[in-house]
Protein backbone atom coordinates (compact mmCIF):
# COMPACT_ATOMS: atom_id res chain seq x y z
CA UNK A 1 0.00 0.00 0.00
CA UNK A 2 1.40 3.38 -0.92
CA UNK A 3 1.55 5.87 1.92
CA UNK A 4 0.05 9.33 1.51
CA UNK A 5 2.01 11.71 3.73
CA UNK A 6 2.41 15.46 3.76
CA UNK A 7 5.19 17.08 5.75
CA UNK A 8 4.56 19.41 8.65
CA UNK A 9 7.81 21.39 8.60
CA UNK A 10 7.15 23.06 11.96
CA UNK A 11 7.06 19.71 13.74
CA UNK A 12 9.37 17.78 11.39
CA UNK A 13 6.73 15.06 11.24
CA UNK A 14 4.72 13.59 8.39
CA UNK A 15 0.97 13.92 8.40
CA UNK A 16 -0.92 10.74 7.58
CA UNK A 17 -3.93 10.65 5.26
CA UNK A 18 -7.22 9.95 7.07
CA UNK A 19 -7.97 6.56 5.43
CA UNK A 20 -4.55 5.22 6.39
CA UNK A 21 -4.95 6.55 9.93
CA UNK A 22 -8.34 4.82 10.19
CA UNK A 23 -6.69 1.48 9.34
CA UNK A 24 -4.14 1.99 12.13
CA UNK A 25 -6.83 2.99 14.63
CA UNK A 26 -8.96 -0.06 13.85
CA UNK A 27 -5.88 -2.28 14.19
CA UNK A 28 -5.22 -0.83 17.66
CA UNK A 29 -8.86 -1.27 18.64
CA UNK A 30 -8.97 -4.86 17.47
CA UNK A 31 -5.98 -5.71 19.65
CA UNK A 32 -7.43 -4.03 22.74
CA UNK A 33 -10.84 -5.63 22.17
CA UNK A 34 -9.27 -9.09 21.72
CA UNK A 35 -7.45 -8.62 25.06
CA UNK A 36 -10.66 -7.25 26.63
CA UNK A 37 -8.94 -4.07 27.82
CA UNK A 38 -10.63 -0.86 28.91
CA UNK A 39 -9.59 2.29 27.04
CA UNK A 40 -10.46 5.79 25.90
CA UNK A 41 -9.93 7.34 22.48
CA UNK A 42 -7.02 9.27 23.98
CA UNK A 43 -5.38 6.00 25.02
CA UNK A 44 -5.57 4.92 21.37
CA UNK A 45 -4.10 8.26 20.25
CA UNK A 46 -1.20 7.92 22.70
CA UNK A 47 -0.49 4.33 21.61
CA UNK A 48 -0.41 5.37 17.95
CA UNK A 49 1.84 8.34 18.69
CA UNK A 50 4.29 6.04 20.48
CA UNK A 51 4.21 3.51 17.65
CA UNK A 52 4.62 6.17 14.93
CA UNK A 53 6.76 8.99 16.38
CA UNK A 54 7.59 10.51 12.99
CA UNK A 55 3.92 10.91 12.05
CA UNK A 56 1.59 13.68 13.25
CA UNK A 57 -1.42 11.89 14.78
CA UNK A 58 -4.41 14.20 15.38
CA UNK A 59 -6.50 13.16 18.38
CA UNK A 60 -9.73 14.56 16.87
CA UNK A 61 -9.37 12.22 13.90
CA UNK A 62 -8.50 9.20 16.07
CA UNK A 63 -11.45 9.92 18.38
CA UNK A 64 -13.85 10.03 15.42
CA UNK A 65 -12.70 6.61 14.17
CA UNK A 66 -12.77 5.11 17.69
CA UNK A 67 -16.34 6.26 18.38
CA UNK A 68 -17.59 5.10 14.97
CA UNK A 69 -16.00 1.66 15.34
CA UNK A 70 -17.03 1.21 18.95
CA UNK A 71 -20.65 2.11 18.20
CA UNK A 72 -21.19 -1.35 16.68
CA UNK A 73 -19.09 -3.10 19.36
CA UNK A 74 -21.21 -1.51 22.10
CA UNK A 75 -24.42 -2.33 20.20
CA UNK A 76 -23.32 -5.99 20.08
CA UNK A 77 -22.89 -5.91 23.90
CA UNK A 78 -19.18 -6.72 23.84
CA UNK A 79 -18.31 -3.38 25.46
CA UNK A 80 -20.16 -0.64 27.27
CA UNK A 81 -19.54 3.10 27.42
CA UNK A 82 -18.96 5.00 30.62
CA UNK A 83 -18.16 8.64 31.21
CA UNK A 84 -14.88 9.14 33.00
CA UNK A 85 -14.49 12.45 34.84
CA UNK A 86 -11.07 14.04 34.41
CA UNK A 87 -9.73 17.07 36.28
CA UNK A 88 -10.91 19.58 33.66
CA UNK A 89 -13.05 17.52 31.30
CA UNK A 90 -14.65 14.14 30.78
CA UNK A 91 -13.90 11.25 28.45
CA UNK A 92 -15.79 8.31 27.06
CA UNK A 93 -14.28 5.11 28.42
CA UNK A 94 -14.96 1.74 26.79
CA UNK A 95 -15.25 -1.18 29.22
CA UNK A 96 -15.57 -4.87 28.31
CA UNK A 97 -18.85 -6.48 29.29
CA UNK A 98 -18.78 -9.37 31.74
CA UNK A 99 -19.06 -12.72 30.07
Amino acid sequence: METAYATDERLARSMMAYPELAVLVVGQLNGWIARRQSFTAYDVTQALRLAHPSVRIWHDEVRTVVHRRMHSVVAAHYYRQATMQLSTDSACCYLPMAR
